[in-house]
């Protein structure tokens, strides 16, 4: 009788994988569930014609740590939702804070403040919190629009890396870069002034989404504010001059928007781009949709955006 080339179990009736050629029993018939070898060279061909291997709608990608009592699981192509859904989950959290009168809770949890940097936790809460709801939806949309594109051709585990790490680099070169211009020793904490200093917003980790989009295809075809038509490289590089101009005559917060985020969070995602270029990787659909003005989130008071 045939066994199962994964776990050894007795099968009478064994699957054969289309991409490596062993024979599974039903727990271990999809590729992603035998560390199939066949499917990493596939994806990897398919990329190199430009094209993605999407996998099967209701699997999830895992990383093994060289054992099999440990896995990290992604949902393939679907990670952009997931992102958007926390963005919207925290809001209504933050919103709650606020209506409660607990401001010190909410900035604690979701501001990263240069004068609290140890607050780990806000590094990543930051990431997800937004200021009102012009901020939120504006970010929704943008990441919407660019991630889901950016997803299927890097996969969903590059993409949720890029997010994050993007993220954090934006939030922390924002900090920093407040530290180095800013006395925050000779503001009062919890003052208006004082809180001022802190950012919170995903237009950071967004921009770096941003950045590598165009590294993959500086020619897609982008609609500003979906009825102007422009070439990403275009627009990408209207809102970096933008933000180089405010924060080189503002400061680094400068109207309320948290400038040195976006440019970390683009420096970072355009670095990125160039080493998924060099792999192989790109973008080459013929794609219309809207995108961001180069403005980004701005205005209003409170801690700059990003």
């Amino acid at each position: 009788m045939q066994r199962c080339d994964e776990c050894g179990k007795e099968i009478s009736m064994p699957y054969t994988c289309s991409f490596c050629g062993e024979k599974y029993c039903s727990k271990h018939r999809l590729p992603e569930n035998h560390s199939c070898d066949g499917l990493s060279s596939y994806k990897k061909g398919m990329r190199d014609k430009g094209k993605v291997y999407d996998g099967p709608s209701s699997s999830t990608s895992t990383r093994s740590s060289g054992g099999r009592g440990f896995s990290v699981p992604v949902p393939e192509g679907n990670v952009t939702y997931y992102l958007l859904g926390a963005m919207a989950v925290v809001y209504v959290v933050q919103m709650t804070l606020l209506i409660l009168g607990l401001n010190s809770i909410h900035n604690s949890l979701f501001v990263m403040h240069p004068d609290r940097i140890e607050y780990v936790w806000s590094w990543f809460g930051s990431m997800f919190a937004h200021g009102n709801l012009p901020h939120i939806l504006i970010n929704g949309i943008v990441l919407f629009f660019f991630g889901t594109v950016l997803e299927r051709k890097i996969g969903s585990k590059r993409f949720l890396l890029l997010f994050f790490v993007g993220g954090l680099v934006a939030g922390l070169g924002q900090a920093t870069a407040t530290l180095l211009t800013v006395d925050v020793g000779a503001l009062t904490p919890g003052t208006p002034q004082y809180e001022g200093l802190g950012a919170l917003g995903a237009s950071g980790a967004i921009a770096a989404v941003l950045g590598t989009l165009t590294i993959l295809n500086p020619h897609l075809r982008v609609y500003l504010w979906f009825f102007i038509p422009m070439p990403l490289w275009f627009l990408t590089g209207a809102f970096a001059a933008y933000d180089l101009f405010f924060a080189a005559t503002g400061g680094a917060g400068a109207g309320g928007v948290a400038r040195i985020a976006h440019l970390s969070g683009l420096a970072l995602g355009l670095a990125y781009g160039v080493k998924l270029k060099r792999e192989g990787f790109s973008v080459r659909d013929r794609l219309e949709f809207g995108g961001r003005g180069p403005g980004g989130p701005g205005g209003g008071r409170g801690p700059p955006r990003i």
